[in-house]
């Protein structure tokens, strides 16, 4: 069924959706699983909850945050009301902000990650791989891993993936090798030695792991350098023995945000998901002239977010979009559409894709998408249609790229 019948329990949040990436995504599972409640996507405007994630950069009066992290100390945290601090993911961030003068109250401590133990069954949970692989989503096709790549022993996990599919893999695996924070997380939430490989090891990218690692009893200090045999890096593989008070970390949450939806039907989540990218005709051409003026240019953006807005009127979330004009004759296929939305999982510095009315159909996926140099602001748009991301975010120093030579 595609449609849930009302009235159903939901929650207002946030996560970070500029990819996809399965340690943000899996709130919507916890929401789902722990609390009976369809997460819906907020504007930050509205009470919300902050949940997984170093996404304090997000925060704001609003945000009602319950196991988020700082992702650095370097990043600027925004106004913070400390009364709607009900957990935080480790001792490194709650002594941050203790630092930064906000009187943060004693809360618990730990990533809600931690609970994805429930969302694997015990089928999911008999081994198939030796160890399970988890590059960080921007290493993903490093050199580094092809050895992991080579054997059916090893399982290359992909996290830019928003569904439990990530997470499945790792429950089926002996050993966890992460470069990926969540990685770890969900190894320790499934009883999984884990090893924290990187070869970066530098102090602000290590804060956010050192914060996870403060709620274990006997933490890994610092990375792993990825070379060498798979057989050297599972040899280094522990179980951790967490701290984490994860009756208190549930009972922490913030339930005066849980609501009955008496409304409309509301699309769940894992439909928005499932069915990304999604695509919508309009009557009215889509384009922008060389040189816009800075009125043409802030019409265009808002209509393209006003689209995004009503196309996902009723969905707990949005996903990625494809825009068209009725006129439009070639129109990429479904699996064009999956190649362009993964093109921009993987380079997230484009904020759209335009796809031209004169670019040519393709087969599975011949498509090409050739990255703009000049930003958004700077030149014209040929008529056409756009892909945009869950985010919506659009801007005239927007990058972008464009489906053909």
């Amino acid at each position: 069924m595609l449609y849930r019948e009302q009235p159903t329990r939901t929650v207002p949040y946030r996560y970070y959706n500029v990819i996809r990436n399965c340690g943000d995504a899996i709130s919507a599972y916890i929401l789902k699983n722990q609390f009976a409640a369809t997460g819906v996507f907020t504007e930050s405007s509205q009470p919300h909850l902050l949940p997984i994630g170093s996404i304090f950069f997000m925060a704001n009066a609003n945000s009602y945050i319950w196991g988020s992290g700082v992702l650095s100390p370097s990043v600027a945290l925004g106004a913070i009301d400390v009364t709607k601090i009900r957990a935080l993911r480790g001792e490194l961030t709650r002594n941050h902000l203790r630092s930064a003068g906000l009187q943060v109250p004693d809360v618990p401590l730990g990533d809600p990650g931690i609970l994805v133990k429930r969302l694997v069954s015990p089928d999911q949970m008999r081994a198939r791989y030796r160890a399970a692989i988890v590059p960080h989503h921007s290493s993903l096709h490093s050199k580094a891993f092809d050895a992991f790549r080579a054997s059916d022993e090893f399982c290359v996990v992909d996290m830019m993936d928003d569904s439990l599919l990530p997470l499945e893999q790792i429950a089926q695996s002996e050993v966890v090798i992460s470069q990926s924070l969540h990685g770890l997380v969900f190894a320790e939430a499934l009883g999984r030695p884990s090893l924290w490989i990187s070869n970066r090891n530098e102090p602000v990218w290590n804060f956010k792991f050192n914060d996870w690692f403060s709620m274990m009893k006997n933490p890994q200090r610092e990375p792993v350098a990825i070379a060498g045999k798979p057989e050297d890096l599972i040899s280094q593989a522990e179980h951790r023995v967490s701290k984490i008070n994860e009756a208190e970390l549930v009972g922490a949450f913030p339930s005066e945000l849980l609501e009955d939806q008496t409304s409309a039907l509301l699309t769940d989540f894992d439909v928005c998901r499932g069915l990304s990218p999604w695509q919508i005709f309009v009557e009215q051409p889509l384009a922008l002239k060389a040189e816009p003026s800075q009125q043409e240019l802030a019409a265009f953006a808002k209509r393209m977010r006003q689209l995004r807005a009503a196309a996902f009127t009723g969905f707990a979330e949005p996903a990625y979009l494809a825009v068209y004009p009725l006129s439009q004759k070639n129109t990429p296929s479904r699996v064009d559409l999956q190649a362009i939305q993964r093109f921009m999982d993987e380079r997230r510095n484009f904020d759209f894709v335009w796809i031209p009315e004169r670019a040519e159909p393709t087969g599975p996926s011949g498509i090409t998408i050739t990255p703009v140099e000049t930003k958004l602001g700077a030149g014209g748009l040929p008529p056409g249609g756009f892909m945009i991301r869950p985010s919506g975010f659009l801007s005239a120093n927007s990058s972008y790229a464009v489906v053909g030579a």
